[in-house]
């Protein structure tokens, strides 16, 4: 099971850390584990992060995948289980990132999230690997 972070950034540091992706990792990783000084790590995160509207994002996805048979919605949780591609994927939506927990190294959601073409920044902290959003297709 991989659990992926998504934070949306700012523009004006998308274009500062587009071709540096490893550094932008790096402050995310260092704000993830940081326990210390939390005033610091909420400065520097709304810094590079732009504020995700829950309510649009919650209605949007279940307006995308209410009909389907593999979606499901729990509370604020949206839960993609598709026998057929063998994916359980979870995305939990909150004011400064996204959570999508899968058992799939490229979850059905983040096909959605990409249609959006918003700088969304893709951390998985467990395994050390990070990606833009929009560079997806090229990293498969």
């Amino acid at each position: 099971m991989r659990t992926f972070y998504l934070f949306q950034i700012k523009e004006e540091y998308e274009d500062l850390y587009e071709r540096h992706a490893e550094n932008l990792y790096q402050i995310f990783e260092y704000l993830f584990h940081l326990k210390e000084n939390q005033t610091y790590e909420i400065e520097l995160f709304s810094q590079l992060t732009a504020p995700i509207d829950k309510n649009t994002w919650n209605r949007d996805l279940f307006i995308r995948y209410h009909q389907e048979r593999v979606y499901s919605k729990w509370q604020t949780s949206h839960i993609i289980n598709d026998l057929y591609k063998e994916e359980i994927s979870m995305l939990t939506i909150k004011r400064s990132y996204m959570r999508i927990e899968s058992n799939q190294n490229r979850s059905t959601f983040f096909t959605y999230l990409e249609t959006k073409h918003l700088p969304f920044f893709v951390c998985d902290f467990e395994n050390h690997d990070y990606f833009w959003l929009s560079d997806l297709k090229t990293l498969v």
